[in-house]
């Protein structure tokens, strides 16, 4: 695991072509690395949104937990053979980093309500990950996005696009998001990704002639602002 510095940078979902155009001719000889895939996530929180709280009071050390799986559509069928990870995004003092455990979820698992989902994944994590959740008592949010991936030729800068971004409250079946009612707002999410040791001016892509707007942005809280409205 290593810490990275990260830059975020909002826009309208019109320019994604422009955003794209920058980062494939800019001085870093960026490449597309990988297909586009979809990124599904259910994120784990207190019944009184602590890790939610703790994004919006910019907390310089906080931590957010969910569960991930990637598929070729919105909100991908999740079957026993899905593989799914808990990751836990790490923030400090504008630094990120990231645990990750894979696992796959018993035959039963249809028969999962919010609580037992927990206590499974309680009982097969490592019990260092244990205290980013110990608070977690339910699925607030779920997010599905497309993305787009792209490195430098050093692969040490990376350049991610998220489109297609949709949010939905997780229902009594917390796996079968993809029949909850979605919400779909129209800007698109760049993130740049570097490592400690390289310069922030260096990463800078040069954007004056498109409306992007750089800037923290937390697709939990937006999207819990979003569907809790």
């Amino acid at each position: 695991m290593s810490i990275r510095q990260e830059k975020k940078y909002t826009f309208s979902s019109c320019k994604i072509s422009e955003v794209r155009s920058k980062i494939l001719n800019s001085k870093f000889l960026m490449t597309k690395r990988y297909d586009n895939r979809f990124v599904n996530s259910i994120y784990l929180d207190s019944l009184n949104f602590e890790n939610y709280a703790e994004n919006l009071s910019g907390l310089s050390s906080r931590s957010k937990a969910r569960i991930r799986w990637y598929s070729k559509n919105q909100f991908g069928h999740i079957s026993e053979d899905t593989e799914l990870i808990l990751e836990i995004k790490l923030r400090l003092n504008g630094m990120g980093n990231k645990l990750s455990f894979p696992f796959k979820l018993p035959k039963n698992f249809r028969n999962f309500g919010a609580n037992d989902f927990i206590l499974y994944i309680r009982s097969i994590i490592p019990v260092s990950f244990l205290p980013y959740i110990d608070h977690s008592n339910a699925f607030t949010l779920a997010v599905s996005y497309e993305r787009e991936y792209y490195e430098d030729i050093s692969n040490k800068i990376r350049a991610t696009i998220d489109s297609s971004i949709a949010y939905a409250s997780p229902g009594i079946n917390i796996l079968d998001v993809g029949n909850m009612p979605m919400y779909m707002p129209e800007y698109n999410v760049l993130e740049l990704k570097y490592p400690q040791d390289i310069d922030d001016d260096l990463v800078g892509l040069n954007f004056d002639d498109i409306d992007i707007t750089p800037g923290r942005h937390s697709k939990y809280a937006v999207g819990l602002n979003t569907v809790l409205g």
